[in-house]
């Protein structure tokens, strides 16, 4: 069942907190902090300021996915599998933890944003019509990239 989580003031939880779920929806949030030991299959409908989510399950972005930055790291290097539209205005990191990042199975996920930085990850494969202006931190093995806009 899918978890809808609406709130105009920050949402946050830590330490011993987390959320278990199969699909969690952000509906509206200025911030989210979830950097507890959270278990979530796939993050729908996403529409937030600033994100930063731990997840310890390989995780689907299926979106729409909006954020002014977002910081997402999967602890169980499971990775991530981008099957919607995902957009940062501002930065976007991901942190497959040796997991795979991609975009290339679904045929309509992709990646619009104005920073993308990969944190690690075993490989790479972000095909879709992505737009990314700047490539920051990037750290991975394998990748293939494909890009719609000009890469700085």
């Amino acid at each position: 069942a899918s978890t809808p989580t609406q709130a105009p003031s920050p949402i946050q939880g830590s330490g011993t907190g987390y959320i278990n779920a199969s699909s969690l929806d952000i509906v509206t949030a200025s911030s989210v902090i979830l950097t507890g030991s959270n278990s979530i299959t796939t993050l729908g409908s996403v529409n937030v300021g600033n994100l930063t989510l731990d997840d310890n399950a390989p995780l689907t972005i299926a979106g729409p996915f909006t954020a002014t930055s977002a910081s997402l790291t999967d602890t169980s290097a499971g990775g991530f599998d981008i099957t919607g539209a995902v957009s940062a205005t501002g930065s976007l990191s991901l942190d497959a933890n040796a997991g795979t990042i991609s975009n290339s199975g679904s045929g309509t996920g992709y990646i619009n944003a104005s920073s993308l930085d990969i944190v690690t990850a075993s490989s790479v494969i972000l095909t879709g019509s992505n737009s990314i202006t700047t490539l920051g931190s990037i750290s991975w093995r394998t990748r293939h990239v494909g890009r719609q806009s000009a890469l700085t």
